[in-house]
């Protein structure tokens, strides 16, 4: 599962606790704590698969990334017009 600081696209595709573990403080502590995190999951079989699975069932690819750009500069599109 990844570890990862939540930054730019980590912050996107990483869901702290759900696809994955997130730390938002740079630092050696809030790497600790996000490993200690993943530690503890990983001590319940059933939690580890849960976030084993989410991440597998995310779409990453360009494709669905187009559609939620498309979807959002139609709501702005439609904010301008009213």
């Amino acid at each position: 599962m990844p570890i990862v600081y939540r930054t730019g696209g980590l912050a996107d595709t990483v869901e702290d606790g759900v696809t994955g573990f997130a730390f938002r403080t740079f630092s050696a502590e809030g790497l600790l704590e996000a490993l200690d995190r993943a530690l503890r999951c990983y001590e319940t079989p059933a939690a580890w698969r849960a976030v084993q699975r989410a991440g597998m069932q995310r779409d990453f690819s360009w494709r669905a990334a187009a559609r939620r750009y498309a979807g959002l500069y139609r709501s702005l599109a439609m904010r301008a017009r009213a």
